[in-house]
């Protein structure tokens, strides 16, 4: 899969999609410091899912309609971070084709997906 990880991830999710052989450009290493317009709208051009940690997104996504082709919000407290790129790689590979036109929110343990507006 394509993914456009924002500059808000940790890089031990781009490490590991990648060597997964996901296709992940990452907003630190390409364009650090761009709004979350242009990361969304990056997202959107290059027709990837979007892997973030910012909630900003959701209101993107919700409040102001903005299309994308996915959303992947994580949100995981500092404590148990080590455990973000494991939950991610399952999710991705039990669900890769719900993926599209969803916007879905992985937290410890739980995750739920939702169909963008």
């Amino acid at each position: 899969m394509k993914f456009l990880a924002d500059e808000s991830c940790d890089y031990l999710i781009v490490k590991t999609l990648r060597s997964l052989n996901h296709d992940v450009i990452y907003i630190a290493e390409t364009t650090p410091g761009i709004s979350d317009q242009l990361v969304a709208k990056k997202a959107l051009e290059s027709n990837r899912m979007l892997i973030t940690e910012d909630r900003d997104f959701s209101h993107f996504v919700f409040a102001e309609a903005q299309k994308q082709v996915g959303v992947i919000y994580l949100r995981y407290p500092y404590t148990v971070r080590k455990h973000i790129a494991k939950q991610l790689t399952e999710l991705i590979i039990d669900k890769s084709e719900n993926l599209t036109g969803k916007f879905m929110v992985i937290q410890p343990g739980s995750h739920r997906i939702r169909k963008l507006p």
